[in-house]
C-alpha cells in the first residue's frame, strides 16, 4: 500500500504559446484528473482534488461547467476531473485562499501558471507525508508533465532530464490520450504503481462510419468546452465506429446551405452555449433535419432551436423566435422561466423529470424518470404545448411538477430528440450518455442506407 501523497501541480505555456492561452482553455484539469485516478487506485481512502484560484474572476473556459449541486457555475476545466477521475465538481473545491486548504493528501492544481515557491513550501510543510511537484507544459495540441525537484524548481519550463509522467495528446474530439507514459519512474518512491487499464476499442465494422456534424466553432468545441465533442467520441468508441470529427459554423448559414449539409450528414448535434449569432443557423439546420429525416440531437439551447424550427415548419409561424434573441417575436417559442413567486428563475444543477411511456425518449432513458444537469433561464412557452402536440411533437419529459418541458421528440422521424439539459456532462469514456449512442445508432443506419444506394446505382458509362 502506498503512502498517501500531496501532489502540487501547476501549468506553464510551451514555446510559442502565449501565457494568456492558459486562461482561455479547459486543459488545466486533464493531468490533475489523470494523476488523481492513477494514485487513487492504490489508496483505500478518497483522495480529494482541489483547484487554486488565481483571482476572483472566471478561470479557463469561463464559467461553463454545470455542477450537480446547482449552487453556481464553475470553470470548464472541471469537466476532466468528473470524466477521468469520477469526481463530483463542487464550488467548495475552488480555493481562493491556499491557507484554507485542509491538511492532508490531495491533488492541488493551479491551471493558469506556476505555483509560487513560498506557497508551494507552505502547502508541503503542512503535510508530513510525501509531497510531489508536477509541472505541466501546455502546447497547442498536447500536454507534457514532469516531476520537479523541490529543491530547484525553475520559474518556467522544467529542466531537461526531469522525470517524465507522460504526454497527453488531444484528438479531434477534444479528448486527451496519454502517450509516452513513464509514471512508474516519475512517482516510483511512493510504492508499486501500475498503469491504469485503458478499455480496448472494439474493432470498427466493415460498413462506412457515419458522418456526424457538430454545429459550432471548432476552437470553442475542442479546447474551451469539449464536453459535447468528447461525448460524441466516447459514444463512437463504444459502438466501434471510426468517427471523424466534423464541425461546421452556423454563422451566416442560409436555408439552402443548411439543407445541403443535412442531406450530406448522417446525424447532426446542436450544442448549447452558443451565442446569438449562431441561433438562426441552428434553426435552419434543425428545420432541414426535420424535412430530410436526418437524425438530430439538440442539447439545451439546441433543443430550443429545434422546437423553434418545428413551430415555423409545422405550425406555420415563420416569424417564431426565442424571446432571448427576439423579444418582440410572434410567437415567442421560449419565454422567461419564473419560479412560484413569478420571479425570473435560473434553473441550475441536476434536475429530475418524468418520462412519458413509449417513444424515443423512453428508449434513451430506459426509465420512467430521467435526470440531467440544467442551466437555462427560458422554457418552452406553455401556450404552445397543445398546438405542438397536435402537430406531432411529443413533449416527452416534464419537470418541476409538469410545469417545464425537459425533453421533446418527434414520432415517425428517424431520430429527433431535444434535451433541455446537458447530457454531455453526465457521460464518461466508460459510460457514454445513451442520447449520444442512440443518435449514432440511427446515424449508422442512415450511413448504411446511403452506402447501399450508392452500390446499387449503376456507374455512369464511360464515353471515349
Amino acid at each position: 500500500m502506498m503512502t498517501p501523497p500531496l501532489i502540487l501541480l501547476d501549468h506553464v505555456p510551451g514555446p510559442g504559446l502565449p501565457a494568456r492561452a492558459l486562461s482561455e482553455r479547459a486543459d488545466g484539469g486533464v493531468v490533475a484528473a489523470a494523476l488523481h485516478a492513477f494514485v487513487q487506485a492504490w489508496m483505500t481512502v478518497p483522495l480529494p482534488i482541489r483547484r487554486l484560484r488565481s483571482g476572483p474572476g472566471p478561470g479557463p473556459g469561463g464559467c461553463q461547467h454545470v455542477p450537480i449541486t446547482g449552487e453556481r457555475l464553475m470553470d470548464a476545466l472541471w469537466l476532466w476531473p468528473e470524466r477521468l477521475a469520477g469526481l463530483t465538481a463542487h464550488p467548495a473545491l475552488d480555493i481562493g485562499d491556499p491557507d484554507t486548504i485542509p491538511v492532508g493528501p490531495a491533488v492541488v492544481f493551479q491551471p493558469t501558471g506556476p505555483i509560487p515557491p513560498d506557497l508551494r513550501s507552505r502547502l508541503a510543510a503542512r503535510w508530513n507525508g510525501p509531497a510531489i511537484h508536477v509541472r505541466v507544459v501546455v502546447h497547442e495540441d498536447h500536454l507534457d508533465a514532469v516531476r520537479l525537484d523541490p529543491a530547484r524548481v525553475p520559474a518556467a519550463l522544467p529542466p531537461k532530464g526531469a522525470p517524465r509522467l507522460g504526454t497527453w495528446r488531444r484528438d479531434g474530439f477534444g479528448r486527451f490520450h496519454r502517450i509516452e507514459a513513464d509514471t512508474d519512474a516519475a512517482i516510483g518512491d511512493l510504492g508499486p504503481l501500475g498503469r491504469p487499464e485503458v478499455p480496448a476499442r472494439p474493432p470498427a465494422p466493415a460498413s462506412p462510419p457515419p458522418r456526424v456534424l457538430v454545429v459550432g466553432e471548432a476552437p470553442h468545441l475542442t479546447t474551451v468546452y469539449p464536453a459535447v465533442t468528447a461525448s460524441l467520441g466516447d459514444a463512437g468508441d463504444r459502438l466501434g465506429l471510426a468517427l471523424e470529427p466534423w464541425i461546421a459554423s452556423p454563422r451566416g448559414l442560409t436555408v439552402p446551405d443548411a439543407e445541403a449539409l443535412a442531406r450530406t450528414a448522417d446525424a447532426i448535434v446542436l450544442p448549447g452555449g452558443c451565442d446569438n449569432s449562431q441561433v438562426d443557423g441552428q434553426i435552419a439546420l434543425a428545420g432541414a433535419a426535420l424535412a430530410t429525416g436526418t437524425p438530430i440531437l439538440g442539447c439545451c439551447f439546441g433543443m430550443q432551436t429545434m422546437v423553434t424550427a418545428f413551430v415555423r415548419a409545422r405550425l406555420g409561424y415563420p416569424g417564431a423566435h426565442l424571446e432571448e434573441v427576439a423579444p418582440d417575436a410572434d410567437p415567442r417559442t421560449f419565454v422567461t422561466l419564473r419560479n412560484a413567486q413569478k420571479h425570473p428563475w435560473h434553473r441550475l444543477g441536476r434536475r429530475t423529470f418524468r418520462v412519458q411511456p413509449g417513444g424515443l425518449t423512453e428508449r434513451v432513458y430506459q426509465d420512467a424518470q430521467g435526470a440531467e444537469r440544467m442551466h437555462h433561464r427560458y422554457h418552452l412557452a406553455p401556450a404552445l404545448w397543445d398546438p405542438l402536440r397536435a402537430a406531432g411533437l411529443a413533449l416527452s419529459a416534464l419537470g418541476e411538477d409538469s410545469t417545464v418541458v425537459d425533453v421533446v421528440d418527434r414520432p415517425g422521424h428517424p431520430f429527433f430528440l431535444g434535451i433541455q439539459g446537458h447530457p454531455e456532462l453526465t457521460g464518461s469514456p466508460h459510460r457514454p450518455h445513451p442520447a449520444f449512442t442512440t443518435l449514432l445508432q440511427a446515424a449508422r443506419v442512415r450511413a448504411q442506407r446511403r452506402a447501399d444506394l450508392a452500390a446499387a446505382s449503376p456507374s455512369p458509362s464511360r464515353k471515349d
